[in-house]
């Protein structure tokens, strides 16, 4: 089993370097795996999910929690997205979790999808946007996708075109108030 930090920044990069060294400190048991992490940046740029090996695990780390940050690591699978200065014990049981092939979204941050899916109701039918808290409601429980979206009854590539079109909507509307 191994670890490998990938980033952009070389500052943020070691951040995440130091805040995996933390985890593991934190849960000697942490490692004995079979499975290889990935963990990247926010900041990278041009990292393909699909060039890692099937069955490696992918956790997005970052220095500035967002929740269209958190919305599109979701969207290109991370199996988790964690601030970097998370406390160490917490980033142990999210990275146990991921190397035992489930997800870990924080609960912050999946209240902040919920919250965010809320405030957009007026950009999908209530029934299509309370499907998608739910399902994201699962995937912080640690769903996958997949078994996620056949619980709640969607399908799953519809789920993350709705999230895609809501991130979408969203960067625009930011682009016009950051451009006032």
């Amino acid at each position: 089993m191994a670890i490998t930090v990938l980033g952009g920044e070389p500052a943020t990069r070691a951040m995440a370097v130091v805040a995996i060294a933390r985890a593991r400190r934190t849960m000697p048991k942490l490692g004995r795996g079979d499975r290889d992490i990935i963990v990247v940046t926010a900041d990278s740029r041009g990292y393909d999910p699909a060039s890692s090996l099937p069955g490696t695990g992918l956790i997005v780390m970052t220095d500035r929690p967002s929740v269209v940050q958190a919305a599109a690591a979701l969207l290109m699978g991370a199996d988790a997205y964690l601030p970097i200065d998370l406390n160490p014990s917490r980033a142990a049981s999210a990275l146990d979790r991921v190397m035992r092939g489930q997800t870990h979204i924080e609960p912050e941050t999946a209240e902040a999808l919920r919250t965010l899916m809320m405030l957009a109701g007026g950009l999908q039918s209530d029934f299509r946007a309370q499907e998608i808290r739910l399902l994201l409601d699962l995937r912080s429980r640690g769903w996958g996708w997949g078994e996620a979206a056949d619980s709640v009854g969607i399908d799953a590539s519809d789920a993350r075109a709705s999230l895609e079109d809501l991130l979408l909507r969203v960067r625009l509307a930011d682009s016009r108030t950051s451009l006032l």
